[in-house]
């Protein structure tokens, strides 16, 4: 029987952090513990504040600078405790090996670049080999895989509607095949029916791809509907 290690794509050991400022400390994840297999879909599930969202930015080490400290702890992806590597390193796995949507589309994308550039922007980070041609190509295909029209990529955000600009957002965070992709309360500013054709798009991805996801939300709904735990 394989070691049940070597098929965690992420692994968090007793994870600590805290926000603070000049008036006060405040306690945002107490000593957590967190595994999640390859390929798997784990529901993070907690009340406003709960410290969801801290978690997933303390994966990508992406606490605000000033404020947030993780105080103890390991994040162990793909074997790697990424508690041990600079910026530099994080770089490189930062939408590339590890990839988010966020909760609101709006002030996800960019408003004055159109989408297909914002995803071209994605894909010329991590592969600057590609040209031009190469690029537009992805884009156009990746566009289609999310159920947008590929000649759309020259539209900006405000054409779209809040469900569309969520399918950018997970165009964006696709394009570079992850290994594991956060999804924060991807839903929450949809209404129901658009929400359900988000859940079932994120899904569809999952089983083309394989990726491992981690799924935040407050809703037990969605997370019967999508999780595997």
């Amino acid at each position: 029987m394989a070691d049940e290690r070597t098929d965690l794509i992420l692994d968090i050991k007793n994870l600590k952090v805290i926000y603070k400022t000049d008036m006060e400390v405040v306690e945002a994840v107490n000593n957590i513990d967190l595994r999640i297999g390859r390929g798997k879909t784990l529901g993070l599930v907690g009340e406003t504040g709960a410290g969801k969202t801290t978690t997933a930015l303390s994966i990508l080490r992406l606490l605000p600078a000033v404020t947030g400290k993780v105080l103890e702890g390991e994040i162990h992806f793909d074997g790697q405790n990424l508690m041990e590597f600079d910026e530099h390193f994080m770089h490189a796995i930062r939408g590339n090996r590890i990839s988010m949507v966020f909760q609101d589309p709006m002030t996800s994308l960019n408003p004055v670049l159109t989408v297909g550039d914002q995803i071209a922007e994605a894909i010329s980070l991590h592969n600057d080999q590609l040209s031009k041609e190469e690029i537009d190509k992805k884009v156009e295909d990746t566009l289609s895989m999310v159920g947008i029209l590929p000649k759309r990529k020259s539209d900006y955000p405000h054409q779209f509607s809040g469900g569309m600009k969520q399918r950018v957002v997970i165009a964006i965070a696709m394009i570079c095949n992850p290994e594991l992709i956060i999804c924060d309360e991807p839903t929450t500013a949809l209404d129901v029916t658009i929400q359900a054709q988000v859940l079932s798009l994120i899904g569809e991805m999952q089983k083309r791809s394989g990726v491992s996801t981690i799924f935040i939300t407050h809703d037990l709904g969605v997370v019967a509907h999508v999780a595997d735990r």
